[in-house]
């Protein structure tokens, strides 16, 4: 179980790490919700 949990807590770091870089590399406005711009893609 703590692996699975480890797992999990280590893929929310990662999505938002993510959307930092990606936020720099686009130059999306902060205030534009990333998950309803990355749905349009």
């Amino acid at each position: 179980m703590k692996k699975i949990a480890n797992f999990f807590s280590n893929s929310e770091h990662t999505i938002k790490t993510a959307r930092k870089h990606l936020r720099r590399k686009l130059s999306i406005p902060a205030n534009i919700d990333l998950n309803c711009y990355l749905n349009q893609i």
